[in-house]
């Protein structure tokens, strides 16, 4: 019974995990009583995670019934869109995005909650590898199948998160739809670059036409590792972003090579 009210539970419309409880006094039982070993029962967790989702609306100024319905999540908001945020810069206003928000954020992904989001931005929300943990488990079991836009700069996601992603994105069916990917800013080195180049290479992210890279510590390696997944896969990209990282000549003329 507890296995049946999983699925309806969802934090953005609990009505109708309200309306299967009081079906019958059984199911009523088993969702209110805590299964053994477990910590809350099934009403306690969908309390939990409804009123983690509540937070996460009120802070990006929506509601529960439009962030179901949302084809984007943004925490950098430009002026005059009717959400103002807490601070600004730049032309964008910053909505409060911090670990417990992607972790709620998470949850609805993998439930399918929010599945109609295309365009992610995570970006300048002082996120680590840890915090993006059940977003990156969310994407790993096929969540937002129509996302095309991942906006992850201005972070400290570093090659941890790099090499994760890489291993997430070989599975089938994961991010089959991404075009544009930004990890600009995040501390990543040629380590994390030649694990993404490798899954790359045997086919991940089959529709990436934008990598952006820059202001990162990429070195040749890394770079050299790109070039060769130019190669094998990565067919659809069409622009590579790379400044201002410790490339030489040796890694420039790599990627010459596998232009020509």
């Amino acid at each position: 019974l507890r296995k049946i009210f999983r699925p309806v539970a969802d934090p953005l419309q609990p009505a109708g995990a309200g309306a299967l409880a009081s079906t019958c006094g059984d199911i009523h039982h088993a969702v209110r009583s805590r299964a053994a070993g477990a910590d809350r029962s099934e009403v306690e967790r969908l309390r939990l995670w409804w009123g983690r989702a509540t937070a996460l609306c009120g802070a990006n100024r929506m509601t529960r019934a439009q962030l179901a319905a949302e084809t984007r999540f943004d925490v950098a908001i430009e002026p005059g869109d009717g959400r103002e945020g807490v601070m600004m810069w730049s032309r964008f206003h910053w909505m409060p995005f911090a670990a417990a928000d992607a972790a709620i954020l998470g949850h609805l992904m993998a439930r399918g909650s929010v599945d109609r989001i295309a365009l992610l931005n995570l970006m300048c929300a002082s996120l680590e590898p840890g915090d993006m943990q059940p977003i990156l488990n969310a994407l790993s079991g096929g969540a937002l199948p129509r996302l095309h836009s991942l906006l992850l700069d201005g972070n400290s996601l570093g090659d941890r998160f790099c090499m994760s992603l890489a291993a997430s994105a070989r599975a089938a069916g994961v991010l089959q739809a991404l075009r544009f990917l930004n990890m600009c800013f995040n501390g990543i080195t040629g380590k994390g670059v030649t694990a993404l180049a490798g899954a790359l290479a045997q086919g991940a992210l089959p529709r990436l036409s934008t990598l952006d890279l820059r202001c990162n510590q990429v070195d040749d390696a890394g770079v050299e590792a790109l070039a060769e997944s130019g190669k094998q896969g990565c067919r659809a990209l069409s622009k590579l972003s790379l400044a201002r990282n410790s490339i030489t000549p040796v890694g420039i003329d790599a990627l010459a090579a596998a232009l020509d």
